[in-house]
């Protein structure tokens, strides 16, 4: 504490001018001292700066050497790109040429078989029309034919219904044993064939024998009873719609009448003959009766 009182008492004994030169060179120091640092600072910026200059110079090397590289590839890319769309264009030119001549070829083809169809079509129908021409030939023989058969076939019908009016006048009408006049009746086969032909009953021929069963004739049943041959009698007995009626002592070529459920005309049987233990003869069905059942 001594000493700092003597330094600061020196310094009170200092004049004021050499004060001031102490407080200059005191600014200069400090001045100098700033400069140096400035001067160090500008040094560290600018080797920074040289680094960064040196850094993007070696990137901008870099990028332009990738620059480079991409444009050759792209050149290269663009030379292939180039080549392959030529040889697609030929190739497409050969494939149109090769279609081109396939086509054409075909085309030939086609029209040659079509030719061939045409001139094989046009035959057949030369020869379909020459079998017309023999068919039309042959159907005019036929017709020719046909004329002449249906001339004699007239003279047949003529024949045929002049006896048929001669069989008729030889048929006759009886009454039945129900006391109902009876249709012609039969009393052989040829008139018999005479009646179908006049179409106005449906005919059964039968022949029962004496057995004591029922035998189906037409939608009826019939039993045979009795036969008397000497006499021309019979007795019979008929299953219709399922009741029994029993025609006792009848002769020979009498119609025994009876009818059936819903008919309006009675049906006839009629015995044509007896024989010992059998007859024979027909069932005459209205068709009247057969339509509106």
């Amino acid at each position: 504490m001594t000493e700092m009182f003597a330094a600061h008492d020196n310094d009170a004994k200092t004049p004021a001018p050499r004060r001031r030169n102490f407080a200059l060179w005191g600014v200069i120091a400090v001045l100098a001292v700033g400069n140096l640092v400035a001067v160090w600072e500008i040094g560290r910026t600018q080797d920074r700066l040289a680094e960064m200059q040196s850094a993007v110079e070696t990137e901008l090397t870099r990028l332009n050497h990738r620059a480079h590289d991409l444009t050759v590839r792209a050149d290269t890319h663009e030379i292939m790109l180039k080549t392959d769309l030529r040889k697609a264009q030929e190739l497409a030119k050969a494939a149109a040429r090769r279609a081109s001549q396939k086509a054409e070829a075909k085309a030939k083809q086609i029209a040659g078989r079509v030719a061939a169809e045409a001139s094989t079509k046009r035959l057949e129908i030369a020869e379909e029309v020459n079998e017309v021409k023999s068919a039309t030939e042959e159907i005019a023989g036929q017709v020719s034919l046909i004329y002449r058969d249906v001339g004699a076939v007239k003279s047949d019908v003529h024949r045929t219904r002049t006896e048929i009016d001669r069989t008729r006048s030889d048929l006759r009408s009886v009454k039945g044993d129900l006391g109902i006049h009876s249709g012609l009746i039969a009393t052989n086969a040829r008139e018999l064939e005479q009646l179908r032909q006049l179409g106005e009953r449906d005919y059964y021929e039968f022949e029962i024998p004496r057995t004591g069963r029922f035998y189906r004739v037409g939608d009826v049943a019939v039993a045979l009873k009795k036969a008397k041959p000497k006499r021309n009698k019979f007795t019979i007995e008929l299953l219709i719609d399922d009741k029994k009626v029993e025609k006792k002592d009848r002769t020979i070529n009498e119609p025994v009448q009876f009818y059936v459920s819903g008919g309006r005309q009675p049906y006839e049987l009629v015995v044509n003959e007896v024989a010992k233990n059998r007859i024979r003869g027909y069932l005459a069905v209205p068709r009247i009766l057969r339509a509106s059942r």
